[in-house]
């Protein structure tokens, strides 16, 4: 699936969603804006950093994951994880975030394949791991 049109269904998922932190890039409506220009209010990124969309982009791929069904989800993940492979040439508070997301994000995509079913502490662990690399990125 190409990545717009990934956003475009993510965008669809999340419609009604409560914003988890407002003030942080989201428009006034409670749509989700993504790292790049804001069509809506012609905000600029978020952050300067080249890790930035990345990070974003797995935020938005364990939101859509959470969503889908589990099957659905561990390819998704797996893929994900496949994705977040790090070259090791960030600072080491960076890289260990990154890799503590990668590692939380494989653990979930492995157990999702192997047994069909994640607890909601490996959801938990993704998501925090996840969003306390963007707050670094930040």
């Amino acid at each position: 699936m190409p990545f717009g049109a990934f956003l475009n269904s993510f965008q669809f998922a999340t419609a009604g969603v409560p914003r988890q932190r407002p003030g942080r890039g989201d428009a006034a409506d409670g749509t989700l804006l993504v790292a790049g220009s804001c069509e809506d209010t012609g905000e600029e990124l978020m952050s300067d950093d080249p890790d930035f969309p990345k990070a974003n982009h797995a935020l938005l791929v364990l939101r859509q994951a959470r969503l889908s069904r589990n099957e659905a989800a561990a390819i998704m993940l797996g893929d994900l994880v496949y994705e977040m492979a790090g070259t090791g040439l960030r600072t080491p508070e960076i890289e260990e975030a990154r890799q503590a997301a990668w590692s939380a994000i494989s653990d979930l995509a492995k157990t999702l394949q192997a047994e069909g079913f994640a607890a909601p502490a490996l959801w938990k662990a993704a998501f925090g791991a996840t969003e306390s690399w963007i707050e670094l990125l930040d």
